[in-house]
Parts: C-alpha cells; sequence; structure tokens
C-alpha cells in the first residue's frame, strides 16, 4: 500500500551547509505552521468550550490540519 507523500513545504529556516552544521534542515514549514497555530488554539481555551475540544490527540490533528491548508494556500498563484 502506498501512503501518500505530504507536502511538508520544505524546511522553515533554510541555511547554507557549511562545516559546522548537520545536514539536517531543522523543522518543516509545516511543523512550524502548526506550532503557530497550536499557540493560538490553546490561547482560545475558555470554560465556555468542552474540554474535547482541547484534548492533545484532538488539538494535534487539528492544527496540522490547519498547517496542510496553509500551504496549499501558498501554492495558489494570484
Amino acid at each position: 500500500m502506498n501512503t501518500p507523500q505530504i507536502n511538508d513545504g520544505g524546511p522553515a529556516f533554510p541555511r547554507q551547509p557549511s562545516e559546522y552544521t548537520s545536514g539536517s534542515q531543522g523543522m518543516t514549514l509545516r511543523d512550524w505552521f502548526a506550532g503557530q497555530a497550536l499557540n493560538g488554539y490553546l490561547a482560545s481555551w475558555n470554560d465556555e468550550i468542552p474540554n474535547e475540544f482541547f484534548e492533545p490527540d484532538y488539538v494535534a490533528g487539528r492544527v496540522y490540519e490547519f498547517a496542510d491548508a496553509m500551504i496549499k494556500a501558498r501554492e495558489v498563484k494570484p
């Protein structure tokens, strides 16, 4: 079974390789977008929102949905 490839947007903070850095490019743009969405999502918590909307597995899935949508929006040409 083939797993669909997820567009991770490439490196979030690309840099030129040097003798002092490993081959790693660090976090992906998808992870960066998800982290930013997570900050906003968690900041929106209040006592009127049901607790299930703040369960870790639910929140992790939602913020990556936002990240994927942001990457997709970047592909649209104006």
